[in-house]
């Protein structure tokens, strides 16, 4: 049996300005259990017509029978 549940938005909180997020869930059962979960999330700005602002986080986590890892990134990104 598999199963892949998954949630996500998108908010406009200005002309400016745009807030995604998501998360999902993966999991099989039967000889062999696994378990995915992924999240997440941006915030994008456009100061003006030539410089942006971009704030990335996500993060991952597996869990099969013996091995359980997990892991985080930020990013940071401006244009001009």
């Amino acid at each position: 049996m598999t199963y892949s549940p998954a949630a996500g938005f998108t908010l406009h909180p200005a002309a400016f300005l745009n807030w995604t997020g998501s998360y999902q869930f993966n999991g099989s059962r039967g000889e062999v259990a696994t378990e995915i979960q992924k999240a997440q999330t941006a915030l994008t700005a456009g100061l003006n017509a030539s410089t942006n602002l971009s704030i990335n986080w996500s993060w991952s986590k597996a869990i099969r029978p013996e091995v359980m890892s997990q892991q985080g990134t930020t990013s940071f990104t401006m244009t001009f």
